[in-house]
């Protein structure tokens, strides 16, 4: 699965063509649209909507058949979008519970590539499935895609009757960000007969680079940078029960601690 990733993100290192990506400026909302996990979408009204996506897999010449509009805006709090999904045939959508990172299902999954240094180096590619369920990673040109990475964000997902709804909720104190222009991509990928791909803006694998062809964004709502730590709590408890009378509880605090380094 991620060498097909790595297909889809690495473009053939064909010269000829420069890189124009459009530039947009998102929405501010005073206040944060509905994350329920529902299909409705009333609370997103004013929200920047996107639908032109073009085929990136298996190659960018064919047509795109899996209709997609992606709501953006800048929350008080944080980045909001919402994407609709249509099928054209429903049934075929793979959606299932299923681990953190975990490709193995091979499921379908929409989501974003988001640089908020606008730095154009790195970006953080988050990813949901049809039921809400998570893939993260940090992604380069040099070296494609690393898993280990991840996010504190929030997805929420549900299937309807012609596809799918996914609403993604990422914290600006969760991106090492930069006031000003930001980069900004949307994925779909549908595993079908074989694994098709769409993405917007429109990508050309006859450039080269492949975040050079992200769109820019402005308006986020953040005046300093981002701090380059992180601190995040935990807790977990686990009890296990035999049929003897006695049982084991055990709880578990921690922290972690990270550090992003320019």
């Amino acid at each position: 699965m991620r060498a097909l990733m790595l297909a889809l993100i690495c473009p053939a290192l064909l010269m000829g063509q420069t890189p124009n990506p459009p530039h947009l400026e998102i929405p501010r909302f005073s206040k944060a649209p509905s994350m329920a996990r529902d299909a409705d979408l009333s609370t997103w009204q004013g929200a920047l909507d996107i639908s032109d996506f073009g085929l990136i897999m298996p190659d960018d010449k064919g047509q795109n058949r899996w209709p997609t509009h992606a709501h953006l805006a800048w929350g008080p709090d944080a980045f909001y979008v919402a994407f609709e999904c249509s099928d054209p045939e429903p049934h075929r959508v793979r959606a299932a519970l299923h681990k953190r990172d975990d490709f193995s299902a091979d499921l379908d999954f929409v989501g974003l590539d988001i640089d908020a240094s606008g730095k154009g180096q790195s970006t953080i590619r988050l990813l949901a499935t049809p039921l809400g369920g998570q893939f993260d990673a940090i992604v380069t040109d040099a070296s494609g895609e690393n898993y280990s990475y991840d996010c504190l964000w929030d997805s929420v997902g549900i299937l309807m009757p012609n596809g799918y709804v996914v609403k993604i909720r990422v914290p600006y104190s969760s991106l090492r960000r930069r006031p000003g222009d930001w980069g900004l991509r949307f994925l779909r990928i549908m595993p079908r007969e074989r694994r098709y791909g769409i993405a917007w803006p429109r990508m050309s694998k006859d450039i080269q680079c492949d975040i050079c062809q992200i769109a820019k964004v402005s308006g986020a709502p953040v005046d300093t940078p981002g701090s380059p730590f992180m601190v995040i709590p935990f807790a977990t408890y686990t009890r296990t029960q035999t049929t003897e009378p006695d049982a084991d509880s055990r709880a578990k605090l921690g922290l972690d601690l990270r550090y992003s380094g320019t």
